[in-house]
């Protein structure tokens, strides 16, 4: 009985290397350009609009990084929040509010969705 583990010979590559570290600045640029559009929703009457913003994003994301999206998308999420929460004035008016926590959460979930299916099709479309 042979109990040694045989090793795949294929190279590993480290998490954080300098294609990453440049992902990463293009993700606190969209972030910046999402948290903007949600707070714009109310002036200029687009109210999906921060969800097409956050969804070419995210697409962006993935097809940067198809192996490593879900990193891509933790940190813009994380940067959605920070920006939203602590850096940017909150809203006064409770329609106003419902209208940015709208676009807020949404662009979150999409940039989990999307990143992944743009991840996907990089992937396919670098197979073929």
């Amino acid at each position: 009985m042979n109990l040694s583990h045989k090793s795949d010979n294929k190279s590993t590559t480290p998490l954080l290397d300098k294609h990453l570290l440049f992902s990463l600045i293009i993700t606190v640029f969209t972030s910046a350009v999402i948290l903007y559009v949600i707070k714009t929703t109310e002036r200029n009457h687009l109210l999906h609009l921060s969800y097409f913003v956050a969804s070419m994003a995210a697409s962006l994301l993935g097809v940067i990084e198809p192996r490593k999206g879900w990193l891509l998308a933790i940190a813009q999420v994380i940067l959605l929040l920070v920006g939203y929460y602590l850096i940017s004035p909150a809203a006064t008016e409770s329609g106003r509010i419902e209208i940015e926590h709208f676009g807020l959460y949404g662009a979150i979930i999409l940039t989990f969705i999307v990143s992944l299916l743009g991840g996907f099709v990089k992937r396919a479309l670098s197979k073929s």
